[in-house]
């Protein structure tokens, strides 16, 4: 099972910050828990890439549903489910493809539960 934060993450914005976090579950007391998942610099950090914080925030806030997606495609085509039809060779190159990074993508992914 994975180890990462359980999604979703949501996007935030304080104190000159973009960041990602999740809040989910509460205490006995009724207080919402919340963990802090990551930071994007704004741009006076990152004069290379300006403007790119919430950007970014949104990418990363949506790792979690993207990881589960792809894992359920390449589970649906391993297992013999629906495949869309290609008309040419060409389109059943660039399928090929996208499925062999979708395999890549879901490894990277796993890496830091090793």
């Amino acid at each position: 099972s994975m180890k990462h934060t359980q999604g979703p993450w949501r996007v935030y914005q304080a104190n000159g910050f973009t960041g990602i976090d999740y809040v989910g579950g509460e205490t006995a007391h009724g207080i919402k828990l919340r963990s802090i998942v990551a930071r994007c610099h704004d741009d006076w950090l990152c004069a290379e890439h300006p403007g790119n914080a919430l950007d970014n925030a949104h990418l990363i806030a949506a790792a979690p549903e993207m990881l589960e997606a792809l894992r359920g495609l390449v589970a649906e085509i391993q297992n013999g489910g629906y495949v869309p039809r290609l008309e040419d060779s060409a389109n059943s190159y660039q399928a090929g493809r996208a499925f062999g990074l979708a395999k890549v993508v879901i490894a990277k992914a796993g890496k830091g539960e090793e």
